[in-house]
């Protein structure tokens, strides 16, 4: 496989929960708007990138390693957020 170069695909609009759990691989959720919570769990082998999304729900982050990222870029949550994603403005 090759090394993850930072490229995403352009953000989405997701109107219910998202789960990102048990990659082995680089996770990116990035300039999204997703109403309902958002849970990302048990990534192994990252980057595990969370940034610039607009969350209407909870944000939940357990499990990962290495831990995710804000890339930078803060995200909107409305919800509670928890976990290895609990920081302030993360």
């Amino acid at each position: 496989m090759p090394a993850y170069d930072g490229a995403a695909c352009a953000g989405n609009t997701q109107t219910g929960a998202v789960s990102l759990s048990g990659s082995t691989g680089p996770v990116v959720l990035g300039g999204s708007t997703v109403t309902g919570a958002v849970s990302v769990t048990g990534n192994v082998g990252g980057p595990t990138v969370i940034e610039g999304n607009h969350i209407t729900g909870t944000l939940a982050c357990s499990g990962n390693t290495p831990a995710p990222t804000d890339g930078g870029t803060r995200n909107t949550v409305t919800g509670a957020r928890s976990g290895q994603c609990g920081a302030a403005g993360f």
